[in-house]
């Protein structure tokens, strides 16, 4: 899922159907933890600044539900270093991330 070094669903994210179809059930059988799919890019941008910046707060849910169950790790904190008051103030449903290993 990269390109040039960063993450294909960078480029996936303004679309609320692309990240839909991405983490539908169907495709559920191809996530595991070993390869995450969301990842901060060398410009300090995620796939969740991206659907934030385009009001896509569905995909964003949608996101966070797959980081918290399947990338669940410290590791992973930096994707919310800058946009978490964003989350927020948007709406977003944080409460999953906060109860997760991602804050904690």
């Amino acid at each position: 899922m990269e390109l040039d070094l960063r993450c294909m669903t960078i480029h996936l994210a303004f679309d609320n159907r692309s990240i839909k179809r991405l983490l539908s059930k169907s495709n559920e059988k191809f996530f595991t933890e070993d390869n995450p799919i969301f990842y901060l890019n060398r410009d300090k941008r995620t796939a969740i600044d991206i659907a934030l910046e385009n009001d896509q707060i569905k995909s964003v849910d949608l996101m966070i539900n797959y980081i918290v169950k399947y990338q669940n790790s410290y590791v992973y904190a930096n994707l919310f270093k800058y946009n978490l008051v964003n989350l927020i103030e948007e709406g977003v449903i944080v409460a999953p991330l906060m109860n997760s290993n991602i804050i904690n």
